[in-house]
C-alpha cells in the first residue's frame, strides 16, 4: 500500500517490435492487453484506471526552433494518411512546444534516380553537407549520418576515409565489410585450395570491378581454372611460387602490392595486417589455420578509431536511440515499407483441422480468407517504418538534412514516396527537387559539455608498402620456421619473448612454445631464460610485470599527424602510463629519446597527466630511465 509506481516511455519511438517489443501494452494503459482473458488482471486493471494520472512532456529541449516546427508538422501529417486510428493515437499529442526560439535548419534532397546513380547521389550530397558545415564553425564530431542498415552505413563509411573525412563508427567499420579485406582473404582462400575457384573468381571481380565488361574475365577464369593466367592479362604479375616459402603475414603483403590494394582505403589494411600479426603471435602459422580463425574473429575485428576523435560518426536508427547531434543527415530515405515475411497464423476454418499454419503475410493471402492477418500486418509495419522516421527525425539539434532519392523502377511503397507526400501536401512541394527550411548561420552552441579530453583531428592514416621495412617486420614474428637467420640472432629471441610476456609466471611457458616450435634449442634455453629472468627483476622494472598488471604489448598510438607508434610495452596505473622499450645494440639513450618522447607526447594527449619512459638494452642487460 501507500506505493508509488511511475512508468515512463514514448510509443512514437517504439521500434524493437522485431524482439517482441509490444508498443500496445504502453498505448493501452491504463486498460491491460488481453485482460479479459485473467479475472486476476481484470482486477488490477480496475485498479489501474481508478489511480491513472497521465502527463505529457511537451516542450522540446533539444532541437532548435525550425526542426521542432518542421518535426510537429511532418507528425500531425503522416500518421493520419498511414496509420490506422488504433495506432493514430500513439502520435496524438506528437506536436511540441518550442523551448529553443530562433534558428535551426532543415533541408531536403528528394527525387527520382536511375539505380545505379543512387550511391553517388547520396555520397555526394553527404560530402556537401559535411563541407558547409565545415564551413559555418562545425566540427567532424558535431555531425552524424544516420542510417537505416549497416549495409549502407558500411558503403558512406569507406567513402568518407577515401575521401578523408575521420570516421567513428562501431558497425560500419567492421574489416570483414571491406571490398580490399575481402579480396585478400579470398586470395588466402585460393592459395590453401587452389581448386577453389569460387574464391578466384572474388578476386577476380575485385580487380575487374572498374572495367566495362568484368564478366569476360570470369569467363576467362572458369575456361582455364587459373587465376595467375588472367591476373597476368591484367597487368598483374603474381604466380603461386611466390608465396611457396612466405608466412601469412608476408603473403597477404604480396597480395596487397601486386594488387595495390592499399591505393584505397589503406586504414582498413593497416588493421587488417595488425590482425594477420596478433595472430601469429599467438598462433601456428598455416593459412588454413588463419582461415578458421578468421570466420569467428571478423565478426569483431573493425577498424578502431577512439571515442574522443574530431571524427564524423556513422551509426543505424537504432544506435542512435536516445542520443543527439548537432549536425543529423539521413541519407537512403528510401527503403520499402513492407515486408512480406512467413509467420504462424491462428485458423478458425470447419474446413480444416489445422489450429494453425506458416503463411507468407501479403496480399495473396485475402484470397484465403485471412485479409485481416494482412491488413494486421500491414499497420504494424507501418507504425514501425514511421516510428523509426520519428526517432531519426528528432535526433537533430542544429541541422536536419534529409536525402530521399529513389530509383525510377522501385515500385513498391518506400520512405521516399511518404516524404514527397508530405512534401507536397504541407510545403507546398518544388520542382527542384529540394526544399530548405531556416537559414544555415554559424554554429550557435558548444555541444561537447561532457567535461571529456577533447577529440584531434585525424588525418587518414599512410600505408607504407615498403618491401624493405615488410621484411623487417616478418622476421619479428619467431614464431614461424620461415624467419631469417637474422631475426633468429639472441637479442632478438629475447625481444620477442619480452614481447609476448604478460607478467613473470609466463616466462617458462613462452620458451617452451620457442622449443616446441623450433626457434630455439635446448642449448639455448637455459642462457635465455637467464637472461630474462634477470631483466624482469630488475628493480626498475620488476612491479610493471607483476601478475594482475593492466598492460598492452606491442599495442599502436595514433598520433595527430596520424602517425602510427608502437611501444613494446606500456603499463597503465591510473593516470599514470609506464612506457617500456626493449632495444638490442650498445646503450644510446640520447639516441633514442626523441621516439621515447614521442610515446609520451601520444600517451599526454590520450589523458594521462604522468608518463614514466624507460629502456631495456637487452644485450648489455642495462635499464635506464629517460627524463
Amino acid at each position: 500500500s501507500n506505493n508509488f509506481n511511475l512508468i515512463v516511455g514514448d510509443g512514437k519511438q517504439s521500434i524493437y517490435r522485431w524482439r517482441n517489443a509490444n508498443v500496445k501494452q504502453f498505448q493501452l494503459l491504463p486498460k491491460i492487453q488481453n485482460s479479459e482473458l485473467n479475472p486476476n488482471l481484470i482486477e488490477r486493471e480496475s485498479t489501474l484506471v481508478s489511480q491513472f494520472d497521465e502527463k505529457f512532456l511537451d516542450t522540446n529541449y533539444r532541437s532548435s526552433e525550425e526542426v521542432v516546427a518542421f518535426n510537429n508538422k511532418a507528425f500531425e501529417y503522416l500518421p493520419k494518411i498511414l496509420l490506422s486510428e488504433e495506432f493514430q493515437k500513439i502520435y496524438e499529442h506528437q506536436s511540441r512546444k518550442i523551448k529553443k526560439k530562433n534558428g535551426g535548419y532543415v533541408s531536403i534532397n528528394y527525387g527520382d534516380s536511375e539505380k545505379e546513380e543512387i550511391d553517388n547521389i547520396n555520397f555526394s550530397l553527404i560530402l556537401d553537407k559535411i563541407s558547409i558545415a565545415l564551413r559555418d564553425g562545425f566540427s567532424y564530431k558535431d555531425i552524424c549520418i544516420i542510417v537505416r542498415n549497416n549495409y549502407n552505413g558500411n558503403s558512406i563509411a569507406n567513402h568518407l576515409i577515401q575521401n578523408n573525412i575521420p570516421v567513428i563508427s562501431s558497425d560500419s567499420l567492421l574489416l570483414k565489410n571491406n571490398p580490399e579485406i575481402n579480396c585478400i582473404i579470398n586470395f588466402l582462400k585460393h592459395l590453401n585450395n587452389n581448386n577453389d575457384m569460387i574464391s578466384a573468381a572474388g578476386v577476380i571481380a575485385y580487380c575487374t570491378s572498374h572495367t566495362t565488361s568484368p564478366e569476360q574475365y570470369l569467363n576467362k577464369l572458369h575456361a582455364s581454372k587459373n587465376l595467375y593466367s588472367v591476373l597476368r592479362e591484367l597487368k598483374i604479375e603474381l604466380n603461386s611460387e611466390l608465396f611457396a616459402k612466405k608466412n601469412i603475414f608476408d603473403s597477404s603483403i604480396g597480395i596487397i602490392s601486386a594488387l595495390q590494394l592499399n591505393k584505397k582505403n589503406a586504414q582498413y589494411i593497416r588493421f587488417f595486417l595488425d590482425e594477420v600479426n596478433e595472430y601469429l603471435v599467438n598462433k601456428t602459422g598455416s593459412i588454413n589455420d588463419f582461415l578458421i580463425w578468421w570466420e569467428k574473429r571478423k565478426e569483431q575485428a573493425s577498424l578502431i578509431i577512439p571515442e574522443g576523435t574530431n571524427a564524423v560518426q556513422v551509426m543505424t536508427i537504432h544506435k542512435s536511440k536516445g542520443l543527439e547531434f548537432p549536425v543529423v543527415i539521413l541519407p537512403y530515405l528510401n527503403w520499402e515499407v513492407y515486408k512480406a515475411d512467413n509467420a504462424w497464423v491462428n485458423l478458425e476454418n470447419e474446413n480444416t483441422e489445422l489450429p494453425v499454419a506458416v503463411f507468407k503475410i501479403n496480399n495473396a493471402i485475402s484470397d484465403a480468407g485471412l485479409i485481416d492477418v494482412f491488413e494486421k500486418e500491414k499497420n504494424e509495419q507501418y507504425l514501425d517504418n514511421l516510428n523509426l522516421l520519428y526517432v531519426a527525425f528528432t535526433r537533430a539539434v542544429e541541422r536536419l538534412h534529409l536525402i530521399s532519392y529513389k530509383s525510377i523502377t522501385q515500385k513498391r511503397e518506400n520512405v521516399s514516396g511518404w516524404i514527397k507526400k508530405l512534401i507536397e501536401m504541407e510545403f507546398a512541394g518544388n520542382a527542384s527537387n529540394f526544399l530548405e527550411i531556416g537559414e544555415l548561420s554559424q554554429k550557435k552552441e558548444v555541444h561537447n559539455k561532457s567535461g571529456k579530453t577533447p577529440g584531434f583531428n585525424l588525418p587518414a592514416i599512410q600505408f607504407n608498402s615498403n618491401n624493405n621495412l615488410i621484411r623487417i617486420k616478418g622476421s619479428h614474428l619467431l614464431k614461424l620456421k620461415e624467419a631469417s637467420e637474422t631475426a633468429l640472432e639472441n637479442g632478438i629471441k629475447t625481444h620477442f619473448v619480452l614481447s609476448t610476456i604478460n607478467c613473470h609466471e609466463d616466462l617458462n611457458s613462452e620458451l617452451e612454445n620457442l622449443l616446441t616450435s623450433g626457434i630455439i634449442n635446448s642449448t639455448e634455453k637455459p642462457e635465455l631464460e637467464t637472461k630474462i629472468h634477470n631483466i624482469l627483476h630488475h628493480p626498475i622494472i620488476y612491479n610493471y610485470f607483476v601478475k594482475g598488471v593492466k598492460a598492452k604489448n606491442e599495442a599502436e598510438i595514433i598520433t595527430e599527424s596520424g602517425e602510427i607508434l608502437r611501444p613494446d610495452r606500456v603499463v597503465f596505473d591510473k593516470s599514470t602510463a609506464i612506457v617500456i622499450d626493449y632495444k638490442t645494440g650498445q646503450a644510446n639513450t640520447k639516441k633514442y629519446t626523441s621516439q621515447m618522447l614521442k610515446y609520451s607526447e601520444a600517451l599526454t594527449k590520450m589523458g594521462y597527466t604522468s608518463v614514466k619512459k624507460i629502456i631495456v638494452y637487452i644485450d648489455e642487460n642495462l635499464i635506464e630511465e629517460v627524463a
